[in-house]
């Protein structure tokens, strides 16, 4: 809760103004992929810059907040705090790929054509994209290539807000709440573009609210257990890489809302991991401060 009422309500105004800015970005930038044709139509290296309107949302509206964004960026929380959140990510993608072989919905099974129609194998030796290497180039090193939007989500969501967050909402609801407001800025990619739930609108935004709460409980309390973005950053790279690199190649994506590591196989999987290890104590939030 907050330490006292003038400090909350400052908070409170700080959230709704970069929440508000935040959503009108992603919207704005899903009209101008409507204008120009739709998300396969438009260059895919326009459409990810959505990834980085929540860091502009954070310098429009707080430009002195880059101070504290520089903090935590300056650490790294430790290399078991890494490699966490890498196992964890990459656990979480790859139980809908195993759920999806399971269950016999491969849209092409791995191969050749895998590493073929990757939209970003321009940007990888031909070695990388041979079907031998290629799963474990994307796991390893695909990662790398989406660090920067990664990091232009993550300052806004696990970095300013949570930042703000700490100071309105009481400790065990940060995640959900967290997680609800990140999953929501995704509506107008699904509404409007179709965005990972093609043609399924009103069923792929709940599941990625589902999906996305569960990932934020666990990474709102990776932020605050190190006071550092890149455990989350990272997570959210190995996550992007593997879902672009093999998820998106591989599985019939009308059955994402089932499947997606966004829809409720993705919930189930970091659930599991909740289970295992999430808990936010006052010692973690007494390291979260007030931008």
């Amino acid at each position: 809760m907050p330490d006292d009422a003038g400090l909350g309500m400052q908070a409170r105004r700080k959230m709704v103004r970069v929440i508000s800015v935040a959503y009108a970005l992603a919207l704005a930038h899903a009209v101008i992929i409507v204008l120009l044709g739709g998300l396969h139509a438009a260059p895919l290296a326009l459409f990810g810059l959505v990834q980085l309107t929540p860091a502009l949302a954070v310098l429009i509206c707080d430009p002195g907040a880059f101070r504290r964004v520089v903090e935590l960026i300056s650490r790294t929380g430790g290399a078991g705090a890494i490699v966490q959140a890498w196992a964890v990510a990459a656990f979480a993608v790859a139980t809908p790929i195993a759920a999806a072989a399971a269950l016999g919905l491969f849209a092409t099974p791995y191969g050749p054509e895998v590493p073929a129609n990757y939209p970003l194998k321009d940007f990888l030796p031909e070695i990388a994209l041979d079907p031998r290497w290629f799963w474990l180039v994307i796991v390893l090193a695909g990662p790398m290539l989406h660090l920067t939007n990664a990091a232009g989500e993550e300052i806004l969501w696990r970095g300013y807000l949570l930042d703000l967050m700490v100071r309105v909402f009481p400790r065990k609801a940060l995640g959900l709440i967290n997680g609800i407001f990140w999953a929501v800025w995704h509506f107008p990619m699904i509404i409007l573009l179709g965005w990972d739930f093609p043609h399924q609108p009103i069923a792929g935004c709940l599941a990625i609210v589902l999906a996305q709460a569960a990932w934020s409980v666990w990474l709102v309390a990776e932020r605050l257990r190190t006071d550092s973005l890149w455990p989350a950053i990272v997570a959210h790279a190995v996550a992007n890489a593997m879902v672009l690199g093999l998820y998106d190649r591989m599985v019939a994506h009308e059955w994402n809302v089932l499947l997606s590591p966004w829809g409720c196989v993705g919930a189930l999987a970091i659930g599991c991991v909740l289970l295992i290890r999430t808990t936010i104590s006052p010692d973690d939030l007494s390291v979260a401060r007030s931008l």
